[in-house]
């Protein structure tokens, strides 16, 4: 089964205050300390620049897993995308946008493919 998702958001900041808090490892896992997220390896700290993996180890949706995940695309500020190279998930792609709106940026996620979703949550 494939599953995609899409999500913009406005951010009342600079475009390149948000692109590079969106690379931030140190952002990421302060937005997910619900999820107890941690960087293990690759970078773990810092900003994450294309070509370089993070390892997460996390707990969603009450299933714990480890995943890497590489930057393979990056145009500052304004596209980057990253793809499990490591994980639980036969494919999966995240790709972010960012635009200049009236007062900010505008970020755009998109995650057009999301593999063996269904499944591995049913577990």
């Amino acid at each position: 089964m494939t599953v995609s998702f899409e999500r913009a958001t406005r951010v009342r900041a600079p475009i390149d205050r948000v692109f590079d808090l969106a690379l931030s490892i140190d952002a990421h896992l302060d937005s997910m300390s619900g999820h107890h997220e941690r960087a293990i390896a690759g970078v773990t700290s810092g900003r994450i620049g294309l070509g370089e993996d993070v390892t997460w180890r996390a707990r969603h949706l009450e299933i714990r897993w480890t995943m890497t995940s590489r930057i393979v695309e990056l145009d500052r500020p304004t596209f980057f995308a990253d793809e499990q190279v490591r994980g639980p998930l036969a494919r999966y792609r995240h790709e972010h946008s960012f635009t200049i709106v009236d007062g900010g940026s505008q970020v755009w996620i998109a995650c057009p493919s999301w593999r063996r979703t269904a499944a591995w949550v049913a577990r």
